[in-house]
């Protein structure tokens, strides 16, 4: 359960990393939407309030020049300056009084070819003031533009011929052209606001704010993000550990229920087999006085006794291992020099005939063991592996090949054993279940000799594992506590305690 929980519970497995990008995408593109509306509507208001202020200015110069037209042609004489020199000259002086660059400029233009003093400085004030003419009523106008590549807050007011003295005049002073008439557009009034250092100012302020909102969005949204990742995966490592727990509970349910079954039948198989001793005892001594009687008699039953002695012997071969599953005896330990012994072992063991056993006996180790309980475990080992390579069904792939390899090494706080055989292995839907109590593959016997062998292994502390691969032969692989090594024997099965 805790190599599983960190793993499905790590937040990053739950982070939506491409929802996240396209999260940020939209907000960059919502921040540059309001940076890009924040700068429009400074410019916005900037035209406006400017352009309302300029235009107030000049309705009030263009007052002023038409109060002097009248005056002067009602009371001053004729060396009296043009109103429109007059206002042409108010207006320069008014531009070098302010001096500086950053200040407004007022300038006053005719219109297009028909100017009295100046005339439009670019073709966009031509442009505007030969519109004014076309129109009924002309409104001011205001716009930003470039005047040697700075930017500049311009608004042009139409100058409208409302008095017919000021038709006159501009008559008189262009004698031999086109004539005016009242409401004439005679020219603009241009007001300039050098823009340079606003718009720099009206980018910075939207460039801000975008980068401001876009950093308060990201944040909420990398929290929100971040946080629901964190739920998701402190849920999946709950639902992780409770599936676990369950499985936990589940086995061990199926542990307990499997443990219960095989008490009862160690129980009932414990009680039977000793029971069966004494019985067994009594035929075979009244076997053996009944063949001392019969002895001289050539009654042709020898065979006969022969094979009643296998079969009390087989029956009590059946009884000790029932008795050695049931009832398992506590261990007799001392110093066991691995290597030595298992090749005292071998020695003694005998095997099938033309069944090789090899020995890679190298651990140089000891354990502190039973020799008499080990031996039960290598014997058994042994004669399974023997009786494997003895299959007729199975013939090897190089003639006369049947070998056991039995091998002994150091690995680490442990001593391994192997024995390997290159039979006909094991199958893969019988593997997993070699080590339970009562399975087994044989026509006889009563398949407690491996559950008894992992028996003895675990109460030395160790563990026992079988790997096969069909035609390739099985590799059972022993591990036993080092000398000085804890030892930890499993606990007994319930059967054990019962019976």
């Amino acid at each position: 359960m805790d190599s599983i929980a960190p793993a499905e519970g790590n937040w990053r497995r739950h982070f939506n990393a491409r929802s996240y990008a396209a999260f940020c995408i939209l907000v960059a593109l919502f921040a540059a939407a309001i940076g890009y509306g924040f700068y429009y509507s400074n410019l916005s208001w900037f035209k406006i309030n400017k352009g309302e202020e300029k235009t107030s200015a000049l309705q009030l110069v263009n007052a002023f020049v038409t109060t002097y037209s009248d005056v002067r042609g009602q009371y001053l004489n004729g060396d009296a300056p043009v109103p429109a020199s007059f206002r042409a000259h108010a207006i320069d002086k008014f531009n070098q009084s302010r001096g500086s660059a950053n200040a407004l400029r007022l300038s006053m233009v005719g219109v297009p070819g028909r100017e009295i003093v100046t005339a439009p400085s670019d073709a966009a004030a031509a442009s505007a003031i030969e519109a004014f003419v076309g129109e009924t009523k002309p409104t001011p106008t205001t716009q930003f533009v470039e005047i040697n590549g700075e930017p500049v807050l311009r608004t042009i007011y139409p100058s409208i011929a409302s008095q017919q003295s000021c038709v006159d005049c501009h008559n008189k002073l262009q004698a031999g052209r086109q004539t005016w008439k009242l409401n004439d557009v005679m020219g603009a009034f241009i007001a300039e606001v050098p823009a340079g250092s606003f718009l720099a100012q009206a980018r910075f302020d939207a460039a801000l704010a975008g980068f401001l909102v876009f950093m308060m969005a990201v944040g909420l949204g990398s929290y929100l993000f971040f946080s629901h990742a964190a739920q998701l995966a402190r849920r999946a490592r709950s639902e992780a550990q409770l599936r676990a727990a369950h499985e936990e509970l589940q086995a061990a349910v199926d542990r307990l229920a499997v443990q219960e079954r095989l008490a009862a039948i160690g129980q009932l198989a414990g009680t039977v087999s000793h029971e069966l001793r004494n019985p067994l005892g009594v035929i075979s001594s009244s076997l053996a006085v009944i063949k001392k009687m019969m002895a001289d008699k050539n009654l042709g039953v020898d065979r006969l006794f022969e094979r009643i002695d296998r079969s009390v012997e087989r029956c009590a071969k059946i009884v000790g291992e029932i008795l050695d599953y049931t009832r398992p005896r506590d261990l007799d330990r001392e110093h066991v020099s691995i290597d030595s012994w298992l090749g005292s072992l071998l020695d003694e063991y005998h095997h099938v005939d033309g069944v090789t056993i090899q020995r890679d006996l190298r651990s140089g180790a000891e354990a502190v063991a039973d020799p008499h309980r080990l031996h039960q475990v290598m014997t058994n080992l042994l004669d399974n592996a023997c009786h494997a390579l003895a299959d007729p069904q199975w013939k090897p792939a190089v003639p006369g090949d049947r070998r056991i390899t039995v091998r002994s090494e150091s690995a680490g706080p442990h001593i391994r054993i192997t024995v390997q055989d290159n039979g006909p292995g094991i199958a893969p839907d019988v593997l997993p279940k070699v080590f339970e109590p009562l399975f087994t593959t044989k026509s006889f016997g009563t398949g407690l000799g491996l559950p008894t062998v992992r028996n003895i292994v675990e109460q030395h502390g160790g563990t026992i594992e079988v790997e096969s691969v069909a035609g390739q032969g099985a590799t059972f692989t022993i591990r036993l506590p080092r000398q000085g090594a804890a030892i930890e024997p499993a606990p007994r099965l319930p059967a054990e305690n019962a019976a």
